[in-house]
């Protein structure tokens, strides 16, 4: 697989700009994710979403790391 390159930054103005970018990608990631999560709470009462494995794979994580 190909590697991407890391941006090295000329100016501080870029580095902002590339900041304001990266911002505005986990804003419209988040509201996609949230518009999704909605969608299939909707149509299954038993959904589970996101938060819900997050917290599974944390502790399953911690009793393996207590282990």
């Amino acid at each position: 697989m190909k590697r991407k390159k890391r941006k090295i930054f000329q100016t501080p103005e870029e580095r902002a700009e590339w900041e304001l970018h990266s911002e505005a990608r986990m804003r419209q990631l988040k509201d996609r994710i949230e518009r999704v999560e909605a969608e299939l709470r909707a149509k299954d009462p038993n959904y589970r979403g996101l938060d819900y494995w997050i917290e599974v794979v944390k502790a399953e994580r911690e009793a393996e790391n207590a282990a």
